[in-house]
């Protein structure tokens, strides 16, 4: 799995979400076997954590990915990276739970929000 979608490993929702969005933006479906391998190379990280896309950009641009394509990957990291944040400071969402006090029901909102 390539590095830009591991850390959405265990989100299946999220992954499942983000891989549609990358696969339509950067339209991995009409390209051949050789070009999908290098844009898997292109999200993956170097031991410093730097996409090799953005580490070398003028290669990837040349190769058959072209510069379009780069600019639609290097746009979908900018977008995962800030998700990631975000996603990073939020707890599950939880429905209203439903307590009893004698005869009135009140409903408890656990909703999405910053970890305390």
């Amino acid at each position: 799995m390539p590095d830009l979608f591991a850390a959405l490993q265990a989100k299946p929702a999220y992954l499942e979400a983000a891989w549609e969005l990358f696969k339509d933006e950067v339209g991995l479906d009409a390209l051949d076997v050789q070009t999908k391998h290098i844009v898997a190379l292109a999200i993956t990280t170097d031991r410093s954590g730097t996409y090799l896309i953005s580490a070398l950009p003028r290669a990837f641009r040349l190769s058959p990915v072209g510069t379009r394509r780069c600019e639609a990957i290097l746009s979908m990291i900018r977008m995962f990276q800030a998700f990631d944040r975000y996603l990073l400071d939020c707890v599950p969402f939880h429905p209203p739970v439903a307590t009893s006090l004698g005869t009135t029901t009140v409903l408890t909102s656990l909703a999405l929000r910053r970890p305390t």
